[in-house]
C-alpha cells in the first residue's frame, strides 16, 4: 500500500484504531504517542472513532518549566562541593607535575582536576548582571573550569589593524573574566583561533581576508602572519584588566595558552605544500639536515629527482605523509622541527 507523504512528526498506522503508541524501558513508558489520523478512516475499517487523549495538569501529569538558575542548596547546586577554591589562582599558578597530573604552585604534592565548559563567539561580550549571573551558575553547575574560545573576531570588531583590541568589547571581556576569577574558575584560551586577518595587513597585496586554516600555516613561515599574530598576542596579554589589576600575562587563573588553535599541520598538508614559504622552509630544513644536494641523494637514493636540489628550493614535499618512504619520514621531521622552532619564537 503506497501512503501519501506526510511531515515527519507524523506518521500511519494502518487497519485498526489504537488509543496511543507507549514507548517502554523495563516496564517503564516513557513517551506516549496520541495518534491524530489513522491510515484507513473508521469507515474503512469499520471501527467506531475513538475520543482524543487529553493530557492536564494534576497528580499524574506535573508540569515542567525548564528554568536556567538552580535553586541555592537544592540537590543541583554544586557550589557548595568543593570543586572550586575561589577566587582563582589565589594557589599561584597551574603547574604540570613529572607524573602528568596538574597542581597548585603553592601544593605541588596535591593533584587537581579540572572539569570545565566553552564559551563561543558573542557570549563572551554581556552585561556586567549577565557576566556575574553566568558565572555563578558555572559554580553551580559544578564547573571549575572554563575554555574562552572563538573570541577574537568581536574583540577586534571594526578595528584596523586586526592586532588592535576593540575597547568597548575589552570592557566587556575584561568583566566577564574578572567575575569568572572571582568565583573561582580557571581559564582557558588560545592565541589565534578565527580573527578574520586581511591579507593586505601581512604584507600581501591581495583583496580579501586569509581563510582560518591558512592564516594557521601560514604563522610559522611567513614573517608577515608570525608578526600579526605575535602583535596581537601581545595587546592581549599585556592588557591590565582593569578589574583584578594584573595583566594577563601574569594572570595565574589564566592557565592554560594554546598558540593557534587546531593547528596541527598535517590537518593543512594539501594547502600547505602549495604555499612557497613552505616549500622555501622545507628546502632549507633539507640543507640544514643533509649540507649537500649529493649527501642527501646518498640517503634517499632514487627518491630524490634529477630536477631535485635543496639550494634551488626545487624538492617537493611528500604527497603524502602516510607513505612509506625516505622524503615522507623526513617530512614528519620538518613538520615536527618546525613547529618546535615556531613555539620557541613565540615564547620570546
Amino acid at each position: 500500500m503506497k501512503l501519501p507523504t506526510r511531515p515527519a512528526s507524523t506518521f500511519f498506522v494502518v487497519a485498526q484504531p489504537i488509543r496511543g503508541l507507549c514507548g517502554a524501558l523495563a516496564g517503564v513508558c516513557l513517551f506516549l504517542v496520541v495518534p491524530t489520523h489513522s491510515a484507513a478512516s473508521a469507515q474503512e475499517t469499520g471501527a467506531a472513532s475513538v475520543p482524543p487523549v487529553i493530557l492536564s495538569a494534576g497528580p499524574d501529569w506535573i508540569p515542567l518549566k525548564p528554568e536556567l538558575e538552580i535553586e541555592p542548596g537544592s540537590a543541583l547546586d554544586f557550589s557548595t562541593m568543593g570543586f572550586v577554591d575561589a577566587p582563582a589562582g589565589k594557589h599561584g599558578r597551574v603547574i604540570a607535575r613529572a607524573d602528568g597530573q596538574f597542581a597548585f604552585a603553592d601544593s605541588p604534592e596535591t593533584p587537581r582536576r579540572f572539569y570545565g565548559v566553552n564559551l563561543c563567539f558573542g557570549a563572551h561580550y554581556l552585561s556586567h548582571t549577565e557576566a556575574e549571573d553566568l558565572a555563578g551558575r558555572l559554580v553551580q553547575l559544578g564547573y571549575n573550569a572554563l575554555r574562552i574560545h572563538h573570541y577574537e573576531r568581536d574583540l577586534v570588531q571594526g578595528q584596523s589593524p586586526t592586532t588592535k583590541l576593540n575597547s568597548q568589547k575589552l570592557e566587556q571581556f575584561d568583566y566577564l573574566l574578572a567575575a569568572l576569577i572571582q568565583r573561582g574558575l580557571y581559564l582557558t584560551t588560545d592565541l589565534y583561533v578565527s580573527r578574520s586577518v586581511p591579507w593586505r595587513e601581512i604584507g600581501l597585496d591581495r583583496d580579501g581576508q586569509i581563510p582560518m586554516d591558512t592564516f594557521k600555516i601560514l604563522v610559522p613561515v611567513h614573517a608577515g602572519a608570525f608578526e600579526n599574530w605575535k602583535q596581537f598576542t601581545r595587546a592581549l596579554l599585556d592588557h591590565t584588566n582593569p578589574h583584578t589589576k594584573r595583566r594577563y600575562a601574569d594572570e595565574p587563573a589564566l592557565a592554560w595558552l594554546s598558540m593557534i588553535n587546531e593547528g596541527n599541520y598535517g590537518n593543512f598538508y594539501r594547502d600547505l605544500r602549495t604555499i612557497p614559504e613552505w616549500t622555501r622552509a622545507w628546502n632549507q630544513w633539507l640543507a640544514q639536515r643533509y649540507g649537500t644536494r649529493n649527501a642527501l641523494a646518498d640517503v634517499w637514493g632514487r627518491e630524490l629527482k634529477e630536477s631535485e636540489n635543496p639550494a634551488e628550493n626545487s624538492v617537493a614535499l611528500s604527497e603524502n605523509l602516510r607513505d612509506s618512504g625516505l622524503r615522507a619520514r623526513d617530512g614528519i621531521a620538518f613538520l615536527s622541527d618546525t613547529e618546535r622552532d615556531m613555539v620557541r619564537r613565540m615564547k620570546k
